[in-house]
């Protein structure tokens, strides 16, 4: 199993990885925070698509699967694997109570104001805006 692991792991070298673990979590959250203050009535319409595990696209999903699409079609593959960890990331924060920032963005949608990331919690640990 760790043989299997470390085999994947080589397969891409570290900066993707920086990217997709440290890099990709601090856009998400300053992202999120920023269509808090200016587009925060296009982004409370994702808001009111969400009802307590209950959760349906708005613009901005289709926007993100449309990028991911662009980018397996022309083979910037990095650039997609970071959007489809994204969007499975925030799919399953709504979806899936068993994943484990089910709940953190839970809390989100209860409390605008806080837990913005959804795939990592140290952003929101760090920034001081994480509650549970």
């Amino acid at each position: 199993m760790i043989e299997t692991i470390l085999s994947f792991i080589t397969l891409f070298d570290a900066k993707p990885l920086a990217l997709l673990f440290i890099l990709q979590p601090l856009i998400e959250y300053f992202g999120h925070r920023v269509v808090h203050i200016y587009r925060y009535h296009y982004h409370m319409a994702h808001h009111r698509t969400w009802s307590g595990g209950s959760y349906s696209l708005y613009g901005g999903d289709t926007y993100v699967l449309l990028f991911i699409i662009g980018a397996l079609y022309t083979r910037h593959y990095k650039t997609g694997l970071v959007l489809l960890k994204y969007e499975v990331t925030h799919t399953m924060a709504h979806i899936c109570p068993s994943y484990y920032m089910y709940r953190h963005h839970q809390l989100h949608h209860t409390h605008p104001g806080n837990n913005f990331a959804f795939s990592v919690m140290w952003p929101d640990r760090l920034f001081g805006t994480f509650i549970e």
